[in-house]
Order: C-alpha cells, then structure tokens, then sequence
C-alpha cells in the first residue's frame, strides 16, 4: 500500500520468482524495477530474492515523476548476478 514520505509517495513491489512448470523457488537472482520512458528508462531499484525467491523493492514517487508523467509504467528484469545474463522481463514494446 502506498505510504506518504513527505511530499511523495511511497511504493513496494513483492513477489516470488519460482521455475517455470515445477514451481521450484529460485534463490540468490536480480530483480529490476524500471520505468519505461520515451527517451530512457529510469530505474527504480533492485534487490535479490531469498532463499525461498521472494524479493522486495521499494520506491518513491519522486524516482518517477516527470513534468509530463503522472504515474510509472513499470516492468521488471531478472537477472543471474551480477547483471550478466537477463532471464526474463515483462517489458512489453
């Protein structure tokens, strides 16, 4: 739920990064919170899933906030460490 943190507002992405078919969670991977921009794309953060794949991002809206946007249209990345190997994302074009 967002929270207010002085003049913006605060934000958290949680989820579970697990294997595709067997449901295995799958520790110790990046994940990226970013923007899409027209120009370029702002990231928001990253962090690493647990033992058991859960991770959890924290943003505020001052990370996304542009004279002509209004709310992100955020996708997120997950990487093998450190940032080698992209693994999947739900950027769409």
């Amino acid at each position: 739920m967002p929270q207010r943190l002085g003049d913006f507002m605060s934000f958290e992405i949680m989820g579970q990064i697990s294997e595709k078919g067997t449901g295995k969670p799958l520790p110790g991977l990046i994940v990226q919170a970013c923007d899409k921009n027209m120009w370029f794309d702002d990231c928001l953060g990253a962090t690493t899933t647990d033992l058991k794949g859960y991770f959890k991002l924290e943003y505020s809206e001052r990370e996304f906030r542009e004279v002509f946007e209004k709310q992100p249209e955020i996708y997120l990345a997950v990487y093998e460490p450190p940032f080698t190997h992209l693994l999947n994302t739900t950027q769409t074009t």
